[in-house]
C-alpha cells in the first residue's frame, strides 16, 4: 500500500500531522495534500483577477440566465447563448494554456460543444424535442458544475509542467 501512496502522491506534497492529542502517542501521520500544487504561473490565472473573471465568466453566464426566460425569442436566445458559450469556452481554453488551470482543460471544449449544440437546435438539426432549450440549459448547468469541480478534486487546481519538457 505504501508503494501505491508514494506513486500516487509525491512525497513533497505530504504534510506530517502529529497525533499527540492522544496521551503517549508520538506518531506522525503523512497525509497527501491534494490540490495544493504550485501552478505553472498563478499570476496568469484569469479567475484570480476580478475584472477579467467578471467580464469573461460572470457576464456570459448572466446573459445565459437572463435569456433563458420563456418570453425571449428563440433567435435571441440562440445568439445570446452561442456568443456567451463561445466566450466562456475561449476564455477557458486560453486560461488552460496561460496558467494550467485544471478544470479549464475540460470546460473550454465543453462550452464550445454546447455553443454548437445551441446553433444546431435552433436550425432544427438537433432533434431534442419541444423542451430542447430546457434540456440544453440543464446540460450546460450540470456539465459546467461537474467539469469545474471533478477535475480539480482528482488532479488538483493547476496542472504541473514536466520539468524535462
Amino acid at each position: 500500500m505504501r508503494e501505491i501512496v508514494s506513486w500516487r502522491w509525491k512525497k513533497s506534497l505530504h504534510k506530517p500531522i502529529s497525533l499527540s492529542a492522544f496521551p503517549g502517542n508520538k506518531m506522525k501521520l503523512q497525509v497527501p495534500q491534494m490540490g495544493c500544487e504550485k501552478p505553472i504561473d498563478q499570476s496568469y490565472d484569469l479567475l484570480s483577477r476580478p475584472l477579467p473573471a467578471f467580464l469573461l465568466y460572470c457576464i456570459p453566464a448572466l446573459l445565459i440566465v437572463v435569456t433563458a426566460r420563456a418570453d425571449v425569442s428563440a433567435r435571441t436566445r440562440t445568439i445570446a447563448w452561442t456568443v456567451s458559450l463561445v466566450v466562456l469556452g475561449t476564455a477557458c481554453i486560453a486560461n488552460s494554456v496561460r496558467c494550467g488551470r485544471m478544470h479549464c482543460y475540460f470546460t473550454g471544449p465543453f462550452f464550445l460543444v454546447m455553443a454548437l449544440a445551441t446553433v444546431l437546435y435552433d436550425k432544427g438539426l438537433l432533434p431534442i424535442g419541444n423542451n430542447g432549450w430546457n434540456l440544453l440549459g440543464l446540460a450546460i448547468l450540470v456539465g459546467a458544475i461537474a467539469f469545474c469541480c471533478i477535475p480539480e478534486v482528482l488532479w488538483g487546481k493547476y496542472r504541473r509542467r514536466d520539468p524535462s519538457a
